[in-house]
C-alpha cells in the first residue's frame, strides 16, 4: 500500500506510490550520449578562451596571471545573471499591495575544470576538493555581504537538471530576500529547538543512524542517506554531524571529506544508473537573520530520473515510484571511485 510520508526538516508531504513502484535498476537511463571532446574550441569555458567571458572574480590557479589559461577552477560573473550587484537592493510596491525589490544580488559562475569532458563523478579526487574550497572561499566572501540575505550553491548537470552549457560548472545565487520556503524551514528549525532544546536535524541524523536501512554513507564527520520522505527516486542528502548553520564555517578536513563524497556518490549513480541528469544543491541557513544557529547545513542530490507532473506543481506534494530503503540499499552495493 502507499504511504504518505512526511519530511520533519521542511515540513514537505510526498507519496511513496509502492503499488506502482519500480526496482532501483528500473531507472537507468539507457541514453546514448554522444562522446565530449576534452577541449572545445567554441567553448567559451574551455582554457584559452578566458576573453569570452566576463573577467574572474575568484580562482585557483598555477603562478599564471588572471583570465589566462593556468587555472583549476574559475568563478566569474553571469555573463546572463538573474541579479546584477550593480545598484542597491531597494525594496518598493505598487499600488500599496504587490511588494517588489530591484534586482540586486549575485550570479556567479563558478568553472569546476579545466577539461571538457569531465564531470565530478570522473574528476580526480584532488581536483573535487579545490573545487569545494573555492565554493567555501566564495560563500565567505558573499557572507559580509549585508544586503546578501541567501547564499545559493548549486550544479545543474544536463539538459533535464537546467544546464544550458555542456562545460562541468557550477553557479552561486546570492539574493536580498529569504524565499518562503527557505523561511518556513528556519521557522521550523526554532520551534523545533524551543520545544525538544535540540536540532531538528542533528536529531534526524542521530534517528535515521538507529533506522539504519537508508543509510548509504557513514563517516567520520558526514551521514548520507535517502531521506524517508524522498521526492524522487535517489534523493540523496549529505548531513554534517557537526552542528553548523553556515556552509563558510566547515573546517578544511569537513571540505575534502564533502568533496570526497560527493564525488563517490556521483559516481555511484554515474555508472549504476547510465549516468543521469542531477542537480546538486548546498543547503544553509539564511545570512543576518534571527535564529540561523538553529539551522543546520546540508547537501542534497536529486538525480533527474522522473518528471514532475500536474498534480505536483499543483499540490506541492511529490510522488515518488521507488522506496528510499530500497534505493539505499541498491547504491550501497554500487563499489566506490578509485581514489
Amino acid at each position: 500500500m502507499s504511504e504518505l510520508r512526511q519530511n520533519r526538516i521542511t515540513g514537505e508531504w510526498v507519496i511513496i506510490a509502492s503499488e506502482r513502484a519500480s526496482r532501483p535498476e528500473d531507472f537507468h537511463t539507457h541514453e546514448e550520449k554522444p562522446p565530449i571532446p576534452e577541449h572545445k574550441a567554441s567553448c567559451p569555458f574551455c582554457p584559452g578562451n578566458e576573453s569570452m567571458t566576463p573577467p574572474e572574480s575568484l580562482a585557483d590557479r598555477e603562478d599564471t596571471e588572471a583570465n589566462a589559461p593556468g587555472w583549476q577552477v574559475r568563478v566569474i560573473p553571469n555573463k546572463y545573471p538573474a541579479l546584477d550587484p550593480r545598484g542597491e537592493a531597494t525594496w518598493f510596491n505598487e499600488v500599496n499591495f504587490f511588494n517588489a525589490v530591484a534586482g540586486y544580488g549575485v550570479h556567479d559562475v563558478i568553472i569546476d575544470h579545466p577539461r571538457h569532458d569531465l564531470t565530478i563523478a570522473t574528476m580526480p579526487l584532488a581536483d573535487v576538493e579545490r573545487l569545494f574550497f573555492i565554493y567555501r572561499e566564495r560563500y565567505r566572501q558573499l557572507e559580509k555581504n549585508e544586503h546578501i540575505l541567501l547564499i545559493n550553491i548549486f550544479r545543474n548537470y544536463g539538459r533535464k537538471a537546467g544546464a544550458s552549457l555542456e562545460h562541468p560548472h557550477s553557479q552561486v545565487l546570492g539574493t536580498p530576500i529569504i524565499p518562503t520556503r527557505i523561511q518556513h524551514r528556519l521557522n521550523m528549525a526554532k520551534e523545533y529547538y524551543q520545544i525538544h532544546n535540540k536540532c531538528i536535524t542533528c536529531d534526524m541524523v542521530e534517528r535515521t543512524l538507529q533506522v539504519k536501512e537508508r543509510v548509504v554513507l557513514n563517516t567520520r564527520r558526514f551521514v548520507v542517506f535517502q531521506p524517508f520522505a524522498s521526492q524522487s527516486p535517489f534523493e540523496t542528502w549529505i548531513v554534517p554531524k557537526r552542528h553548523c548553520c553556515s556552509f563558510g564555517e566547515i573546517t578544511n578536513n569537513e571540505c575534502r571529506e564533502l568533496a570526497e563524497i560527493m564525488r563517490d556518490m556521483l559516481w555511484r549513480m554515474y555508472s549504476s544508473l547510465g549516468d543521469p541528469d542531477y542537480n546538486y544543491l548546498i543547503q544553509a541557513s539564511p545570512t543576518n537573520t534571527r535564529y540561523r544557529e538553529k539551522y543546520h547545513w546540508y547537501a542534497q542530490i536529486i538525480p533527474r530520473v522522473t518528471a514532475s507532473v500536474g498534480f505536483e506543481l499543483s499540490s506541492g506534494i511529490y510522488i515518488s515510484t521507488a522506496r528510499p530503503e530500497e534505493t539505499a540499499e541498491f547504491l550501497r552495493a554500487v563499489p566506490p571511485p578509485e581514489k
